[in-house]
């Protein structure tokens, strides 16, 4: 099967991320507004006050992070992550394509065998994509590094002869054009 243009694979991409954010927002806003609530509160007073004092909102730009860092958070970067899993493994398992890729007419596939993921395949596949948002909230050079491996991972099939990202190697899938087979071939 012909393979999937980088633009078709940045535009599925795009979609699958407002899917998955909107799923997120709906599963964990909760979570997340009660994380940043109080920092709400101090901007609302911030911008309510008669003063524009630039040391008041330097203090509260920096504080922002005092909030990203807390128990509510935390839960909701979990619900992120598994929101996240679920779908493209719910997905990628029984029609060989996310939403994002089905609106552009292209799926994955194993490399030597047409059809939907199995589980295992489709596990590997989003593993990189995990680590990298895991890792994306550890303070310091660690979440440098795993953004440089995520910008990597999302520009690499523009180069690649195969048109692979770094998770598609790992997993050794490719995406194609089209659809896939309701069932797996067997080969």
């Amino acid at each position: 099967m012909p393979l999937a243009g980088y633009w078709q694979r940045v535009g599925a991409y795009i979609l699958d991320l407002l899917i998955v954010g909107a799923l997120t927002a709906i599963c964990g806003g909760y979570w997340l507004l009660k994380a940043i609530r109080p920092w709400l509160d101090q901007v609302t007073d911030a911008i309510n006050s008669s003063t524009t004092d630039p040391q008041r909102l330097e203090d509260l730009s920096n504080s922002l992070s005092t909030y990203l860092t807390g128990r509510d958070f935390m839960i909701f970067t979990a619900i992120s992550l598994l929101v996240g899993l679920i779908y493209h493994v719910f997905f990628l398992t029984r029609t060989g394509a996310t939403p994002g890729k089905m609106a552009l007419r292209i799926s994955v596939r194993e490399r030597e065998r047409p059809g939907p993921l199995p589980v295992q395949v489709a596990l590997r596949r989003y593993l990189l994509t995990f680590v990298v948002n895991v890792l994306g909230w550890v303070p310091g050079l660690l979440s440098v590094l795993a953004g440089l491996v995520g910008i990597a991972d999302l520009l690499w099939p523009a180069w690649d002869p195969k048109r692979q990202a770094l998770h598609d190697k790992i997993a050794g899938t490719n995406v194609v054009r089209g659809k896939q087979p309701r069932t797996p071939a067997n080969s």
